[in-house]
């Protein structure tokens, strides 16, 4: 079992069978210490700023020569708070570039020192999230070091900004100049010239994922679909799109999912367990007994494994299955719930 792996099924566990932030601190504590080797573990350091204001935060992590390398805030997953602004003020007054935010999810916080600290990413404890492999390497203490975690963080803000240049070419698309940029040709038109091709390229896909805002992906060319399976409905640039319910299971595993469409509505979604959560508490809004009796899903998390909340349904699913059953979970609760249509985009 890799470090990840480890990591979220360690975490996931505490979040269940702790009854207080103080037993939920101490377990993660146990995690950093045990499971990613940080021996050097400061816990609760307190400072003082003006007018007396004391900071304490949760954990510091010191590297082998004693220096601060990674603050780390520490929430319940249930917790509503101000965890994002406390660790951007820690990550400023200690001058540490990098910073974790623990909740139900992971958040990485970077900081530059002249420049204001950002999140880079949020990641939820699922075997197959994106960059959790990664983000379990580079905080291994015995094998960290501050130029592979700094690599790391540039590498993530590198597509954050991608991303966010995406929704701006998006904006422009879907404004009164969008038909007339589309009809000229995308890559080649002054308009875009600043930006990165592949924010252009994401900004394609959302186009067409979002073609009802005045239709602007009329003109866009959508290829004829490939046979990926006697399912598949469409080529959106490089990715097949599936109908989930009646496809061939076993062609799609193993593929990473990137867009799910399910009651008139789309999500970016990043694995398999996304996918299942969305589509399992949009079934349960449909229908309330669609959940009901199915040996993977239960209101009592003892009897699950690896308990994944399903929306404020009050309903667990099993976390811990292969994409396989994952997918036959889904076809089995939208059968109940009468979901015909649920289409997601592969990588």
């Amino acid at each position: 079992m890799d470090k990840w792996t480890e990591l979220c099924v360690g975490i996931n566990d505490l979040q269940k069978r702790a009854n207080s932030e103080a037993e939920y601190e101490f377990g993660l504590v146990q995690i950093f210490k045990y499971l990613l080797k940080w021996n050097n573990l400061q816990e609760q350091v307190e400072t003082e700023i003006g007018n007396r204001q004391k900071l304490r935060p949760d954990i510091i992590l010191c590297d082998k020569n004693k220096k601060n390398q990674i603050i780390i805030e520490l929430k319940r997953p249930d917790s509503v708070g101000e965890g994002a602004t406390q660790i951007a003020s820690y990550l400023k007054i200690f001058k540490v570039k990098f910073g974790l935010l623990i909740d139900k999810s992971i958040s990485i916080f970077y900081n530059e020192l002249n420049e204001e600290p950002i999140k880079l990413a949020t990641l939820h404890f699922i075997e197959d999230e994106e960059n959790g492999k990664e983000l379990a390497l580079v905080l291994d203490a015995e094998k960290f070091t501050e130029k592979k975690m700094e690599e790391f963080c540039l590498k993530l803000k590198k597509k954050l900004k991608i991303d966010k240049d995406a929704e701006k070419i998006v904006e422009l698309l879907i404004g009164p100049e969008g038909k007339k940029i589309l009809k000229a040709g995308l890559k080649n038109t002054e308009e875009l010239s600043g930006f990165n091709s592949l924010s252009i390229d994401k900004a394609i896909d959302k186009i067409q994922l979002n073609r009802s805002k005045e239709n602007v992906a009329a003109s866009i060319n959508i290829q004829p679909a490939t046979q990926y399976n006697q399912k598949t409905v469409g080529i959106v640039t490089d990715g097949a799109i599936i109908n989930l319910i009646d496809c061939e299971i076993n062609k799609i595993v193993g593929v990473k999912p990137t867009v799910l469409f399910v009651q008139d509505k789309s999500y970016e979604v990043s694995s398999w367990q996304n996918i299942t959560e969305i589509v399992l508490w949009s079934a349960w809004k449909k229908s309330r007994e669609c959940l009901d009796n199915n040996i993977s899903i239960s209101k009592d998390t003892t009897r699950l494994r690896v308990a994944k909340r399903i929306g404020d349904s009050g309903y667990y699913y099993e976390g811990n299955k292969s994409a396989i059953d994952l997918i036959k979970t889904i076809r089995e609760v939208a059968q109940k719930a009468g979901l015909q249509n649920i289409t997601v985009k592969l990588r």
